[in-house]
């Protein structure tokens, strides 16, 4: 009518593509969570066979990571302290490049690290066997962060080493391969991370999964 308010009301939105809380709480409102409504959408599986995601293969080498003395904490996910400590005194800097070299030479990849310094670590490593490689945490500034994502784009970068930063939200098809080198008890992290180099793009046939944490011969198995 001729008195209304033209003020549209918007109703604030909260979304998430992972459903599954590490702490096994409830998601719907009112008993702890946030969420109204829960929409089926495809699996992993159906966007794969689809064409939106493209496939992927496995490679799961031996790791002398010993995670049997780590905790889980309150929020489902293994103790950050813990996991960190137990992560340095393992072998996995040399593994990543290693088999790095063995499965993808040469093809762009995201490296996950448990913490800065073992970041520090994995750069240092593929720098040193001459790939090239870059190191992104909370730390890095945005400016920084969009040059390092344009020069891994173009390949002048062959390996980005993060910390909990492309876990979740990021997407950039130029990814061919995922180290997994930490750990993780919460599903949805691990599939975020898994899903990094599912992103479809002319010419990438398969992602390349390498994890050398046991996320998924241990914990969560296949995605799909």
């Amino acid at each position: 009518s001729s008195g209304a308010s033209n003020t549209a009301f918007v109703h604030p939105l909260t979304a998430t593509a992972t459903p599954r809380r590490a702490d096994r709480k409830a998601l719907r409102r009112g008993s702890g969570g946030v969420f109204d409504d829960m929409i089926i959408g495809p699996t992993m599986r159906e966007l794969i066979n689809r064409g939106y995601l493209c496939e992927y293969v496995i490679y799961g080498p031996k790791s002398d990571l010993d995670l049997s003395k780590v905790e889980l904490g309150a929020d489902g996910d293994f103790k950050q302290g813990q996991l960190v400590e137990a992560t340095h005194r393992s072998t996995i800097t040399g593994d990543i490049v290693r088999d790095y070299l063995k499965w993808a030479p040469g093809k762009l990849g995201v490296t996950f690290a448990v913490d800065i310094g073992m970041g520090e670590d994995h750069t240092a490593a593929f720098n040193g066997a001459g790939i090239p490689a870059a190191l992104i945490t909370a730390n890095t500034p945005t400016h920084i962060r969009v040059e390092l994502v344009r020069s891994f784009r173009r390949g002048d970068l062959k390996q980005l080493v993060n910390v909990d930063i492309f876990g979740e939200g990021f997407d950039l098809p130029a990814i061919e391969v995922v180290s997994m080198g930490r750990a993780t008890a919460s599903y949805s992290l691990f599939v975020q991370q898994f899903g990094r180099a599912l992103r479809p793009m002319q010419g990438k046939r398969v992602g390349i999964i390498i994890d050398h944490v046991g996320n998924i011969l241990d914990r969560h198995g296949l995605p799909d």
